[in-house]
């Protein structure tokens, strides 16, 4: 059952076993209050099987007045317009009762250890229930002895280190947040995410190298060649020049083949090192100004063009992954706000790379020098372009050098001309 339960993948993965040799089995009748509202440090339970009607309200009496009308209603001396207008009276409504029946999942006081907000209420069996339980005494006590194992500190000082503004918040805060964090290990080669993707998750890189790669139309580099430096974050008018300038009929699937093309040809972005964020940007949803993200803009239309490169493990990589949804309900809001702007920056940052790169593909496609003395002309372009960096030159280089090979081309335009038509005609 527990391998499918994510309030036990928060505990760190050396303390879990000992976090399941303190549950205990306790059954429970029909019919049986197992939580009450008004009772402190109660302990957490696991639901193992049976069904539970759980009432958020403060007052026993309500509870009582509730099953009092169903039972009624059962037993036919009311109809179901009598008592729809009883409850209408009550002050419990039928949004504050809920029935758990699913296996793992918690109630009582659990929040310390599962970050759910906890419920406060009434839990009442429908049928005899079984569960496990952990006094509140031995919770606590498991709780302090994870936060001060070498492993969380490990954990806890890594991710305050990655994300410098943690430092100025409390620290029950600072322990929810650590906890969202959850340890994954990859191979060489193994890709995160593809560009294009609607990322529900982000990375920070624990150990290894990350190259985020493009493979961006080059019609769509083309275009932003055109654009000034101020354009480059306002996604929706670059996709609105496109749709313009480039499409008579604009159908949805032809957009996203033009602005992503699968080639084989990527474009090095950048290489990521230990404690850098990875696909943030798949996780925020405003920028600095509260205005939308590409996600807001184009949803409605079923448009997947939200992340704009491709992660892929550069060697063997250990990240700390979190979901989309923990990160915008556990992060502050001045953290996010701080994210944001660092993701503006960075779409900056691709779009004028993507620009040295298409500037230099321009350059080698007009030269004529030899392939033998393609050294020279890659520190000549890397001098003339230096922010498309040695890995863009270089990729293309190579492209041009094994299809010298294959095809007995002497010139760099040659070649060119050959790869641009094959890799970037729409």
């Amino acid at each position: 059952m527990f391998h499918t339960v994510e309030e036990i993948k928060d505990i760190i993965p050396s303390m879990q076993k000992e976090f399941l040799q303190l549950l205990e089995p306790v059954v429970f009748k029909e019919s049986q209050f197992i939580t009450q509202y008004d009772k402190e440090k109660q302990p957490l339970f696991i639901l193992v099987e049976g069904h539970i009607q759980f009432f958020q309200t403060q007052l026993e009496s309500e509870i009582q007045k509730y099953l009092q009308l169903h039972r009624l209603y059962d037993a036919g001396s009311i109809d179901e317009i009598s008592l729809k207008e009883a409850k209408q009276n009550m002050l419990m409504k039928d949004k504050d009762i809920t029935i758990l029946f699913k296996a793992g999942e918690f109630f009582g006081y659990h929040n310390i250890i599962s970050e759910l907000e906890e419920k406060r209420g009434y839990a009442l069996t429908k049928t005899q229930v079984k569960c496990l339980m952990i006094p509140y005494e031995n919770l606590r006590r498991f709780v302090m002895k994870m936060y001060n194992s070498p492993e969380y500190v490990e954990k806890f000082d890594f991710i305050g280190d990655s994300i410098p503004q943690l430092s100025k918040v409390s620290r029950i805060t600072r322990d929810r947040v650590t906890k969202c964090f959850k340890v994954e290990k990859f191979p060489p080669g193994h890709i995160l995410f593809k560009e294009g993707e609607h990322l529900k998750q982000a990375y920070i890189l624990k150990s290894g190298e990350v190259e985020l790669l493009s493979n961006k139309n080059f019609k769509f580099i083309k275009l932003i060649q055109k654009l000034q430096p101020d354009d480059y974050v306002d996604e929706k008018m670059i996709f609105q020049k496109l749709l313009s300038k480039s499409l008579k009929d604009p159908s949805k699937q032809t957009i996203i083949d033009m602005y992503y093309k699968n080639t084989e040809d990527n474009f090095v972005l950048q290489l990521k090192e230990s404690g850098q964020w990875i696909g943030e940007e798949g996780i925020l949803t405003k920028d600095r100004k509260g205005h939308p993200t590409v996600e807001d803009l184009f949803n409605k239309q079923n448009f997947n063009v939200e992340v704009l490169y491709s992660a892929i493990c550069k060697t063997q990589c250990e990240v700390y992954v979190i979901k989309r949804l923990d990160f915008i309900t556990k992060m502050p809001k001045d953290i996010q706000r701080q994210l944001n702007k660092i993701v503006q920056q960075r779409q900056r940052f691709f779009y004028e790379r993507m620009q040295s790169i298409a500037q230099t593909r321009d350059e080698l496609e007009k030269s004529n020098d030899s392939f033998m003395i393609h050294s020279a002309t890659e520190q000549h372009l890397f001098r003339k372009n230096p922010k498309a960096i040695y890995p863009a030159i270089s990729s293309f280089k190579n492209q041009v050098l094994n299809s010298c090979k294959k095809q007995q081309m002497t010139t760099f335009s040659d070649v060119s001309k050959v790869l641009i038509k094959k890799s970037f005609t729409p």
